[in-house]
Parts: C-alpha cells; sequence; structure tokens
C-alpha cells in the first residue's frame, strides 16, 4: 500500500478505532433570523448547548428588555431604573429583594434621588444670580444645570466635567460634580449636555460593557476588532469542571466561554492554565526553547524551519529528517512515535532507531535538490543548545539529579511540540498568501473557476483546526499519569499527526495545471479523513473526562 492510499479516505470503515458515526456529533446552525444563528455544538454530557452572536444592536435590545421589566416592578423612570441595576451588576432578583426590604438604602447606593426627576426646564436654567463655582462666570448668557441636589454649573464646565468622565473610562456611574455628592446623571441627562456625539457613543458602549461583563451568559468575543458578544443561554446549568465551552464568533474567532482564552481543546480550563503559567516562567523555559532554528542531527548544519511540514531536507548533506523528534524521515511511518514521551531510563527503542538512523543514513542522496530550509549566517544559539541544557540542568538539580533531570526532560519534550504546532499555525498566512497565488496562476492559466480550486483553502482550513488540537493535546498528554489508558490516547493523537503532516505536504507540493486533478482528488480525501480522525479523537478524549478514564499528576 502506497503513502497515499494509506490516508485515502472513503468510509467510516478505515478509521483506526471503532466509534459511531460521527453525524451525531457534528456542528449544526440553526438559522433563527438574519441577524442571529443559533449554533449547535457538542458537550461533554454527549448532549448539546446552543450559543447566539449579537451584534451591539442585539446587545442594546437585550438590556432595554432587562429595564423595561424593572422599571413596571420598581414603578421607577428608564434612567433611575438603568442605573439602579448597574450599581447592583444587572442582577434583577437581588435588586428587587433588596429594594422590598430596604428602598431607601437602594436609592442611597444606587446615587438616585427619591424625590422625581426634574423637567427639562428645571433641570437647564438661566438665571443672573447663579455663579458657576468652577469658572465663576455669572450672567443671563450661561445655562445652568442642576440635578435634584440643586448643585448649579454652568453649562460649558458641566459638560467639559462629563466629556472627561467619559473619555476616562470611570464607568457607568457620573455624580454630580460637587465635591462629595452622591447624585448621579441619567442617560437622558447626559445626553442633553453632551449632545448626540461620539462621547455618548462611547458612554453607551461604557454602559454595554458593565452589561456584558457582569451578564454571566454573555461574553465579547476575543476576535481583534470585533464588537459582537455571544450569549449562552445554558452556561450556569450545563458547565463542570470537565466541560470546555468553545464558541465561534462570526468573525471566526474561536474562543472558551469559561475562561475566555483562546481554544484549548482538549485540554480543560485549569490544565490550559497551569500550562501557560509554566510556559511564562523563564526559570522553566531558559528563553532557549524560543530558538527556531535545530542543527541537521548529521552534519550539524544550522537549519531555520520556514514553513509547517515536519519533513525536513537539510541543504548541506541532504539527509531527510523529522523537525520535531530529529529521526530519520523513512521511519516515519508505522512506526511514527514523534507523539509519544519515552523518559530518559527506557532507551531501548531509542537505540533501535539510532541504528536504523546510521544505516540508511549511509545511502542518502547528498545530490542537491528541494530543500524546506534556510542556513543560517550564525550558529551560536545552535551549537550550544544542547551544551545549555546541560548546564542549566546542573544549576538547578536538587538532591534527586535523576528526578529533576526526567521532569525537565518531559517538560521539554511535551513544550518543542506544542511550540512547534504553534508555529506551524502561525505560518499558515504565508501558506495561505502562496496558496492563493496558486490559484490566481491556474485560473490564468486554465479554465478552472474559483469554486474548482477552493480545496486548497478548504484543506488549510482544516490542517489549522487540527493543528490546534494537536497542540493542546501534547499539554494534556504531559499531565496525564502514565497508565493503560494512555495508549488509546497516543495511538489517536499519533493517527492525526500523521495524517496531518501527509496533508500539509500535499497542500505544499507543487501542484500544476496538468497534475491539479489527481492533486485536488488526494487533498479532498485526506482532508476529509484528517477531519475525521480530529472529530474522533476530540470526542474520545472529552468523553474520558466525564467515563474518568484519565488519571492526571495534579488534581482537576
Amino acid at each position: 500500500m502506497s503513502d497515499d492510499d494509506e490516508f485515502m479516505y472513503s468510509s467510516a470503515e478505515e478509521v483506526a478505532f471503532d466509534f459511531e458515526d460521527d453525524s451525531e456529533y457534528e456542528s449544526e446552525i440553526v438559522v433563527e433570523s438574519t441577524a442571529m444563528a443559533i449554533c449547535q455544538r457538542r458537550n461533554l454530557e454527549s448532549g448539546y448547548f446552543s450559543f447566539s452572536v449579537l451584534s451591539l444592536t442585539e446587545l442594546e435590545k437585550r438590556k432595554n428588555e432587562l429595564v423595561n421589566s424593572a422599571m413596571q416592578l420598581l414603578d421607577l423612570d428608564y434612567d433611575k431604573t438603568q442605573i439602579i441595576l448597574a450599581n447592583y451588576r444587572w442582577k434583577s432578583e437581588k435588586l428587587l429583594d433588596m429594594y422590598m426590604e430596604q428602598p431607601e438604602k437602594v436609592f442611597l447606593e444606587s446615587g438616585v434621588s427619591t424625590s422625581p426627576n426634574k423637567s427639562a426646564y428645571e433641570f437647564m436654567k438661566h438665571d443672573s444670580k447663579y455663579t458657576c463655582p468652577i469658572m465663576f462666570e455669572t450672567g443671563n448668557e450661561l445655562d445652568f444645570y442642576s440635578l435634584q441636589c440643586n448643585h448649579n454649573f454652568c453649562s460649558l464646565c458641566y459638560k467639559q466635567y462629563i466629556v472627561g468622565k467619559i473619555r476616562d473610562r470611570v464607568g457607568y456611574r457620573i455624580n454630580c460634580p460637587e465635591f462629595k455628592c452622591n447624585l448621579c446623571l441619567g442617560e437622558s441627562q447626559i445626553l442633553k449636555i453632551v449632545g448626540d456625539s461620539e462621547d455618548i457613543k462611547l458612554y453607551k458602549t461604557t454602559m454595554m460593557q458593565s452589561f456584558v461583563e457582569a451578564t454571566e451568559t454573555l461574553a465579547w468575543c476575543t476576535g481583534p476588532n470585533c464588537d459582537k458578544a455571544i450569549e449562552f443561554p445554558s452556561y450556569t446549568k450545563s458547565i463542570t469542571k470537565d466541560t470546555i465551552p468553545i464558541v465561534t464568533c462570526d468573525c471566526g474567532e474561536s474562543f472558551c466561554f469559561h475562561c475566555k482564552g483562546s481554544n484549548h481543546k482538549p485540554a480543560v480550563c485549569l490544565i490550559s492554565k497551569l500550562w501557560i503559567q509554566k510556559c511564562n516562567d523563564d526559570s522553566e523555559t531558559f528563553n532557549w526553547l524560543a530558538s527556531n532554528t535545530k542543527d541537521c542531527p548529521k552534519c550539524a548544519y544550522p537549519i531555520e524551519k520556514n514553513g509547517g511540514c515536519n519533513h525536513i531536507t537539510c541543504r548541506n548533506c541532504s539527509y531527510e529528517f523529522c523537525w520535531v523528534c530529529l529521526k530519520i524521515w523513512n521511519i516515519h511511518k508505522e512506526n511514527y512515535n514523534c507523539n509519544v514521551y519515552v523518559g530518559s531510563g527506557d532507551n531501548d527503542e531509542d537505540e533501535e532507531y539510532e541504528d536504523i538512523d546510521e544505516e540508511v543514513a549511509a545511502d542518502v542522496n547528498t545530490s542537491s535538490g528541494e530543500n524546506s530550509n534556510i542556513p543560517l549566517s550564525s550558529t551560536q544559539v545552535n551549537q550550544t543548545d544542547n551544551h545549555t541544557s546541560k548546564n542549566i540542568s546542573k544549576k538547578l538539580k536538587p538532591k534527586d539529579v535523576k528526578s529533576s533531570r526526567e521532569s525537565l526532560e518531559k517538560y521539554l519534550f511535551h513544550f518543542i511540540r506544542y511550540d512547534n504546532q504553534e508555529k506551524s499555525i502561525k505560518l499558515t498566512q504565508n501558506l495561505i498568501d502562496r496558496t492563493e497565488r496558486k490559484i490566481d496562476s491556474f485560473q490564468k492559466k486554465s479554465s478552472l473557476s474559483w469554486i474548482e480550486t477552493q480545496f486548497l483553502k478548504d484543506a488549510i482550513v482544516v490542517l489549522t483546526n487540527c493543528r490546534n488540537t494537536l497542540k493542546w493535546s501534547f499539554v494534556v498528554s504531559y499531565y496525564l499519569a502514565k497508565n493503560n489508558m494512555n495508549a488509546i490516547f497516543e495511538d489517536n493523537q499519533r493517527d492525526l499527526e500523521r495524517a496531518v503532516e501527509k496533508l500539509n505536504e500535499l497542500v505544499e507540493s507543487d501542484i500544476t495545471v496538468d497534475n491539479i486533478d489527481d492533486v485536488r482528488r488526494k487533498i479532498l480525501d485526506l482532508s476529509a479523513y484528517v477531519s475525521d480522525r480530529n472529530k474522533i479523537f476530540l470526542k474520545d478524549t472529552l468523553d474520558g473526562y466525564t467515563e474518568n478514564r484519565w488519571k492526571f499528576n495534579l488534581t482537576i
């Protein structure tokens, strides 16, 4: 069977593990209106949870519905009700309970007067007797404003005061300018003084941020320059410590609704948080892990990776090896085990691979050809990596030197693979640019339509999603305690990694007008296979949490 045939996908029977049909956990989208899509996503209880993407207009509608509902119960106007709700973190039930027991306390804490609001005429006055206490101006030409506290200030000073508070992002609450005055201005009063400008829009945005951040079932999209929010109605009821509630905004950004971090599936929030803290600790990463270079394992020639594929060919000696484990590439087939951590005490398998390396390396063709590396002008970082790691281990070694060394080796093993997938994802933009140039070239040289070349972009999306799964799977495997159940996890991880690398090679291969039909078929088949492997891996890993199959080296 050829390498290509190995990954051909035509039926569920070709999947290495016997799982039920994946249709039950495919994403579903139910469109309620042109502005809102309710997306169904699989949760850990083998059910579905729904979320919706809300625009600012829809968020304003949600907020107004809450204010109007409370208005009827409190028998207050809109401004006062909104201020009181904001003061009680938009918890209407908590507000009503307190209001029934101590209404005066509710008004006082919220900065709202118990007396009726002043009319527009009373709020703004023309009186030559008034002197502005800020700029000491007097005269009929000035407009003066005052709340129920009767602290009068001219319109110019009032406006500058309010605009300053809005731009300083002090929050929804803007009190009377008088020192220690507790009365709060309502939205309509602020609008009257400031006018319909960018500042009033900023004030409304601040009020909206208060509403979203205080509501457990709402969260702002974490995507750059995105002003949409996610509504997750069943969040408080369906989320457990083992749930990973990944949501996706219309802008394409995926994030965890619980911890607001990036998509870290299949790692639960606690594991992802601990890992990020560990990686940020310079005493453990030692800075040199950030290096993008490695030495050729045969000739020690310095190499910089410039693509997402892990199949590297040294330009100096033409030695083909794996960027992740630095073993010869020819062994990366059925025995592909880059994803499995082997402790320093277990060297049998390493010695076997070393023998294979020496045997195959003797037959390596040293002729020049296509290379996937860039020579560096400086080799200092690469030449000192091994010495650096040994020296650092000496500085940090405790009484139990062997245990400390094994712990460090385990961390470095998983970090390198995590970091490699992350860098491959970041290089996706370069791959997209090259793919777009390929598509343009195909369309100019042939009669291919845009839709006939879309398979390349679709494959890149699959690659990105699966690499993100692989990235966080190495975090999970780092914290997993060794037991018999790990074999399933590592087998799924290995199969997905092999398929991803094969798909990456196909996408980056030399595609021409003559071979595009054949390559398209292979990429479409392999993309379907990779997507299926990703679903199977995620399903089994997430089910393992709820079934308590996984044992960790920490308490979750």
